[in-house]
């Protein structure tokens, strides 16, 4: 888990401008990560790295929830579908 979430936390996956509210909306809406851009990807996960700051068990709680790997299945869909007009890790 601490090797993931350490990964989330490298320049490329960080969103700077985050609005954690908004994020944390995106994540609890099922059909919002469905339809995620690379973008909002990173909103999320970026939700999901900070929040332990804030609530010690935040981490297990994104993965205990399925939160992470619905974020994860999305990127493997924007990567298999070749994510037109994207940019980042693995592009």
């Amino acid at each position: 888990m601490e090797e993931f979430y350490r990964a989330v936390a490298g320049e490329a996956w960080v969103d700077r401008g985050y609005v954690p509210e908004d994020a944390h909306r995106m994540l609890q809406e099922e059909a919002s990560v469905r339809a995620a851009s690379l973008d909002q990807i990173r909103s999320m996960l970026t939700f999901c790295l900070r929040g332990e700051r804030f609530s010690d068990g935040h981490w297990a709680e994104m993965i205990e929830e399925g939160h992470i790997r619905r974020l994860l299945e999305r990127l493997a869909e924007l990567r298999a579908g070749g994510a037109a007009g994207t940019t980042g890790p693995g592009r």
